[in-house]
């Protein structure tokens, strides 16, 4: 997923979120944003981890329990139910033979 897909897919979640007080319209953001929370060039906050877990179908705690750039997913799928499992099994398997087609 490019950054601004995944920018595009955290902002659609947003606007399914309920507005805080002191916000006038739903968070949005854009492919520099998540580059730049990627690159530590700027730190995440509530509302980029909750639209990124929805995005991703976890919890905020699976994106923050772990160092960036760990391999190991046994602390994450230690929490899913096999068919979860199995399911991103597939997604991986799905996006490893698209990268190899070029």
């Amino acid at each position: 997923m490019s950054q601004q897909e995944l920018a595009s897919l955290m902002t659609d979640a947003a606007a399914n979120f309920p507005l805080r007080k002191d916000q006038k319209k739903p968070r949005a953001w854009g492919r520099t944003d998540v580059n730049k929370v990627e690159n530590g060039h700027r730190p995440y906050d509530e509302d980029f981890l909750v639209a990124a877990a929805t995005v991703f179908g976890c919890n905020v705690w699976d994106l923050i329990s772990r160092a960036p750039g760990d391999q190991s997913l046994d602390a994450l799928w230690s929490s899913w139910t096999d068919a979860e499992r199995a399911e991103a099994a597939d997604f991986i398997e799905y996006q490893r033979n698209r990268a190899r087609r070029g």
